[in-house]
């Protein structure tokens, strides 16, 4: 986890102190990432021979804008902007898919609207 940024310290039998976290990231959402990381780790989902791959990949995920939370313009052109920047701007880490392409044609059969 020092890799990531996390800096875990011992604090009892079944606790851990959380001494740092990632450049960027709240402490709300390093609660999170964590949560969700040693839940994917206990679930199996995080692979002992790839940890640090799936680490990195679930906590892109844990850091990503979510469902429902505003952007002002700016910030919608920056993550613009870092996706046409990203190698494989498709899917997110865990390849779930990232946009979908609408043609006017489909926007004009939602709208009930013909040529």
């Amino acid at each position: 986890m020092n890799e990531l940024g996390f800096e875990l310290e011992e604090f009892g039998p079944t606790t851990l102190a959380l001494r740092s976290l990632p450049a960027g990231l709240s402490a709300d959402q390093a609660r999170s990432a964590l949560t969700g990381l040693i839940h994917e780790f206990m679930e199996g989902e995080i692979r002992k021979n790839r940890l640090t791959d799936d680490l990195l990949a679930s906590l892109a995920c844990h850091m990503s804008v979510k469902a429902g939370h505003d952007l002002t313009e700016t910030e919608q052109l920056n993550l613009i902007k870092d996706l046409e920047a990203c190698g494989a701007p498709q899917t997110c880490p865990h390849g779930r898919p990232l946009y979908r392409r609408i043609s006017i044609e489909e926007i004009e059969r939602w709208l009930s609207r013909r040529n």
